[in-house]
């Protein structure tokens, strides 16, 4: 079905060949009323010929090979597109060229308001619908459209001339804002007469989102949203959803320039504000994503402002589209919010993005439920994902109600509460088979309250998963989960299948869980377990409270499964002790330490904000062990409550230390400040690790592991000159060697005692 340049120029001049021209105007004056009827009374080489109107409803070339088009194409008066309309009213695509036409031709004409094509739950193409036909698109306003994919224009396995046409303000759920190609289109942009695209929105290609079978010639355009436009505006993916970076742009002008400095936003703000300083704020998050530089050196930041983001109070347009190396920063005390509506989702980064970073966010009322899955925030193949002080509460997807992570290298989640929400996961970290490791923490994260949705029986509140196959090395997922609680969520699945309804973890993963709380799961059938280990790899838990889950405590591999489980507890209080630990597959290992693991009541205090907090009297008090801990885990300073962790130098049980305000104990002492800091972190090729302590001992190293807590680099005091108590590391390693981006974990020792650990993030 291909077509050269040359057949497409011969459009040009079937106004002057055509064997009839059926003209249309809404006040009778013309043959037909209706720009339907003049279609079906046509036949191929004519021209409908539309005069000035709102023309309401959704129309379609049916088959034929035919112009449709306003006054314009006689008078070239740019009048006539504005005054000739074409409007859905949010139902369908406002036009359709879907039928084997060879020879279409639509000129003219504002196109507005479509919701797009196809069987529900996805629409595409909410201006314009073309699958497998031959068109020119010309001197068009498609604008105010909406749907899945390809707001503005969804174009599948055709031939299509785009020339001057103007493509703005259409937004998707999905890819392609204002235009999406699939499927083995052609597409040819006019170099004299330009299109302009701007203002467009999607998680994907906001403004253009090309496949890797298309074939788009350079993309010349008079404005697009900024001059110099790249990925993160128009996209080209290839059959995995990664970005190719092969498009070619040409662009005359943009509408907005690029703002190398961080950018403030406040619900009270303006778009056409600088947005340069905090007096001077913009109103909304994603103008401000469009305005900011992405910068891998400086990492501009978005600041919020305290208030309430979204789209029918400010005019938020969601989800977002987050930009690599520009973290977002809501006010302490999360009183900025992003408020979904019960309609959308909250935030999206993909297709191999570098850096994202969020921080004290709180995120409600996210809805997606498209048969796909859908995330409230979602970070996939993203190098390094660093998220802080995020809360989500009340939303309800078809997949993650809160975070899920794919295909990354380092993942680290801090102080992040998710609850209240319906899904059939909350928290996911995913490595498929392209990658050979992603590592992770989860730390000091509570995920409560939360149960499975509408459509799905199944819910597990953490998910962590990584990827094995025969003779594949690629797909581990390594990582830790300290000081979090997971508590009183529950699974209304019943099937004949195990499900972990707690902390779920797969194929190819080694984890860490310490100090953690898992109480009051539960689900229906009678095999599952509240903490679940299958698909190879191994699990340890130390200091950790699993009590009073239904039906189990722990699940341990599957049948028929082909991979070898281990799991290893130690100084852990576990209901039944190993009765609770369902094994469903004998050549999976289980070690126990009947010396420091036990079984009793933990004596939860069942109320207030932190029910989960041990009580007077509980066998969970300094029942803790802080020997044999792995080096490369890092305990916080408080637990979940903001109490103390360590206490006169020891530790309890689960995810909160006992609390004298609440029990009445006095007397303890905290643990010291911090002694390690480092500066930038993230780094990219050098950061400075202050000692934060009056005088270097001699004898004292400092130990640099990477994430697979292998020693990479060490720095001896007593060959070190410690003047100012500051090292400087180049991202190196013994030999030279600039070491890879991820997680490294500084650790310093003084004869053979660990004092204090820092992480820090190469990027």
């Amino acid at each position: 079905m291909r077509i050269t340049y040359t057949i497409l120029l011969l459009f040009l001049v079937q106004i002057a060949t055509a064997s009839d021209t059926l003209r249309v105007s809404l006040d009778g004056t013309q043959q037909y009323k209706s720009i339907m009827e003049a279609v079906n009374a046509s036949a191929d080489g004519d021209v409908v010929l539309v005069y000035p109107a709102t023309y309401y409803g959704n129309i379609s070339f049916n088959g034929k090979d035919i112009v449709i088009a306003s006054l314009y194409l006689i008078s070239g008066d740019d009048s006539h597109i504005k005054t000739t309309i074409l409007d859905a009213e949010n139902s369908g695509s406002c036009v359709s060229i879907k039928n084997g036409e060879q020879d279409a031709r639509l000129c003219g004409f504002t196109i507005q308001r479509g919701r797009g094509t196809n069987p529900a739950p996805l629409f595409d193409g909410g201006g314009l619908y073309i699958r497998d036909a031959v068109a020119i698109i010309e001197h068009c306003i498609i604008q105010d459209n909406h749907s899945s994919s390809g707001g503005g224009m969804f174009i599948y396995d055709s031939d299509i001339m785009l020339r001057g046409n103007i493509i703005k303000n259409n937004t998707v759920i999905l890819s392609g804002g204002g235009v999406l190609t699939t499927h083995s289109s052609n597409v040819v942009f006019d170099s004299a007469v330009r299109n302009n695209i701007f203002f467009n929105y999607a998680p994907v290609g906001p403004e253009m989102c090309t496949t890797y079978t298309d074939s788009v010639s350079v993309i010349y355009l008079d404005t697009c949203t900024v001059v110099d436009p790249n990925h993160y505006y128009i996209s080209s993916l290839n059959m995995y959803r990664k970005e190719l970076h092969n498009r070619e742009f040409d662009v005359l002008n943009g509408k907005i320039d690029h703002v190398n400095h961080n950018l403030y936003v406040n619900p009270q703000g303006n778009n056409d504000n600088s947005g340069l300083d905090a007096d001077e704020p913009l109103k909304t998050i994603s103008h401000a994503l469009n305005m900011i530089r992405s910068d891998s050196l400086m990492n501009y930041s978005i600041f919020l402002a305290p208030g309430t983001y979204s789209t029918h109070g400010t005019g938020e347009i969601l989800p977002l589209r987050l930009k690599s190396y520009v973290p977002i920063i809501g006010s302490p005390g999360l009183q900025s919010v992003v408020d979904c509506e019960d309609t959308l989702l909250f935030a999206e980064m993909n297709n191999g993005e570098k850096s994202l970073m969020l921080k004290n966010l709180q995120i409600q009322n996210a809805y997606g439920f498209n048969f796909i899955p859908q995330h409230t925030l979602e970070a996939s193949a993203v190098d390094i994902v660093k998220l802080d002080s995020l809360e989500f509460s009340n939303c309800n997807v078809y997949w993650a109600t809160g975070i899920h992570t794919g295909v990354s290298d380092t993942v680290i989640i801090s102080n992040c509460n998710i609850y209240d929400s319906k899904g059939i996961i909350d928290l996911g970290i995913i490595n498929s088979n392209t990658k050979l490791e992603t590592y992770y923490e989860i730390n000091s994260c509570r995920v409560y309250n939360n149960t499975n949705n509408a459509i799905d029986d199944g819910h597990s509140p953490i998910v962590i998963y990584g990827y094995k196959g025969l003779n594949n090395p690629y797909g581990k997922i390594r990582g830790s989960i300290v000081n979090c609680e997971v508590s009183n969520n529950v699974s209304n699945w019943a099937g004949i299948e195990p499900l972990a309804f707690g902390l779920g973890f797969g194929e190819n993963s080694y984890t860490t869980i310490v100090n953690s709380t898992v109480a009051y799961n539960s689900t229906l059938d009678n095999i599952s377990g509240a903490v679940g280990k299958a698909g190879g790899g191994v699990l340890k838990v130390y200091n950790s409270i699993i009590y009073d889950n239904t039906p189990y405590q722990l699940l341990l591999g599957t049948p028929d499964d082909e991979y070898y489980d281990s799991i290893f507890l130690y100084n852990n209080n576990i209901q039944d002790e190993q009765a609770g630990i369902h094994i469903m597959d004998n050549k999976d290992y289980l070690y126990y330490d009947e010396k420091t693991n036990f079984s009793a009541d933990p004596v939860f205090i069942n109320k207030w904000g932190f029910p989960y907090q041990i009580s007077d009297g509980s066998p969970c008090i300094d029942a803790g062990t802080l020997d044999g801990l792995p080096d490369y885990i890092n305990l916080p300073e408080v637990d979940l409550a903001g109490n103390p962790r360590i206490v006169g130098g020891k530790i309890d049980i689960g995810a909160y230390e006992w609390n004298s305000t609440i029990v009445g104990y006095e007397g303890y002492q905290a643990n010291k400040n911090k002694s390690l800091n480092a500066f930038p972190n993230p780094f990219l090729e050098t950061t400075k690790i202050q000692l934060n302590i009056n005088k270097v001992i001699d004898g004292s190293l400092l130990n640099i592991y990477n994430s697979y807590g292998e020693l990479v680099m060490t720095f001896d005091f007593d060959k070190q000159n410690m003047s100012t108590n500051e090292i400087l590391w180049n991202g190196q390693d013994f030999k030279g060697n600039i070491l890879p981006s991820g997680y490294y974990n500084i650790v310093l020792i003084s004869h053979g005692e660990k004092i204090s650990s820092l992480l820090v993030v190469k990027i």
